[in-house]
Order: structure tokens, then sequence, then C-alpha cells
């Protein structure tokens, strides 16, 4: 599959290109597959990790709108964070 893909791509752009167009496009199909198959708590932590590493400071609404949390949620993942980074 990935190689039919690349190939047709290739015909109309670079061969770096398709390569990275058909990573994209398998991982956009089999992304929820996989997702299907992780645990509640994996999803929380891939979330709560998520979470850290995009928060700034200020974007604590859009943060909220696009992992569907609430403020106290957010708090409560960012306090980890800051536990995290105490005892290490």
């Amino acid at each position: 599959m990935r190689t039919d893909i690349t190939a047709i791509l290739a015909s109309t752009v670079t061969p770096q290109t398709a390569a990275d167009l058909t990573e994209r496009i398998l991982s956009a199909i089999l992304l929820p597959r996989e997702t299907a198959r992780l645990s509640r708590l994996q999803i929380i932590r891939w979330r709560d990790d998520a979470v850290r590493r995009e928060f700034n400071g200020r974007n604590y609404t859009e943060i909220m709108r696009r992992y569907h949390i609430s403020l106290p949620t957010l708090y409560r993942i960012l306090r980890q964070r800051r536990r995290r980074e105490k005892f290490s």
C-alpha cells in the first residue's frame, strides 16, 4: 500500500515529498485503529504529555478547546508537571 501511494504521488511531486505525504496519509488512516487498541490510561497520558508540551502560559483556552478538557483538568495536568520537575 505504501509503495503504491508513493508511486502515484511521485508522478506529480518530488520523491521526498511523495514519501512524506504517504506517511501523513497512512498515519491519518492507521492512527485511529491504533488508538482504539490503547487503554484509557495510555490515551490520557498521551493527552497530558501533549498539553504540557503545547502550553505556553497564555494559550489555556486553545488547549482546553483542542483537548476537550476543563480548566480544573488543565490545572491538574500542569500541577503534575511541576511535581515531576521538582522531584527530578
